[in-house]
């Protein structure tokens, strides 16, 4: 669990109890949380914590957002691949950054567009400053300058995830990505809000 907020750890009981596994999370989200995930074996992590899992390592590292505490993971294969998540962060820190260039996939919140967020008129004020935030979530504008900034050679592939169904749509991202990086079009990836993205299929090379 990365963090306290529902859409990031409802069916985690019931899942834990089904299958008999551990929930990893942080003790400030599981004292946010406790009641509601019910019985079940809890694991306590810190940022920087790095755990096995068969073989997969994956590390901790904090986000920006506006909870008790709120993780992205950097998930290694022993001799393999490497995928970053990262989601719910106003901001990209330089601890944060260090653990995105190092993997081969990089999973990235793209939460809003702008001008979308700014013309949705059943979000207030107070709302939109939340999201807005440097403790809120990435904009389009932010994943993609993080992008530009760093380069994107090293990167198999990049899948913008977290899309608000309401303040942004997969063609938007799509278009300001390939405006960006015209000639790596194939890289790019939106993650569905219901349905698996296979990865493996969406691979060319």
């Amino acid at each position: 669990m990365s963090h306290e907020h529902s859409d990031h750890w409802k069916g985690a009981g019931p899942i834990s109890r089904y299958a008999k596994c551990p929930i990893y999370m942080s003790e400030l989200s599981y004292e946010e949380k406790k009641h509601q995930i019910g019985r079940c074996e809890i694991k306590f992590v810190n940022s920087g914590d790095e755990i096995r899992i068969n073989d997969l390592v994956i590390k901790h590292f904090s986000t920006k957002h506006d909870t008790k505490n709120s993780f992205g993971y950097l998930i290694t294969e022993d001799d393999g691949p490497s995928f970053a998540y990262v989601t719910d962060t106003g901001m990209i820190t330089p601890l944060m950054a260090n653990y995105m260039l190092k993997a081969d996939v990089l999973l990235l919140e793209a939460d809003y567009d702008d001008k979308l967020l700014d013309d949705y008129e059943e979000y207030d004020d107070w709302l939109k400053a939340r999201i807005m935030s440097s403790t809120g979530h990435l904009s389009n504008t932010q994943s993609i300058e993080f992008l530009v900034e760093h380069g994107i050679n090293n990167y198999k592939k990049v899948i913008f995830a977290h899309l608000s169904p309401r303040t942004n749509t997969p063609d938007t991202i799509i278009k300001m990505a390939s405006s960006a990086f015209p000639d790596d079009n194939e890289k790019f990836l939106t993650a569905p809000l219901t349905d698996a993205l296979d990865i493996i299929k969406n691979q060319k090379d």
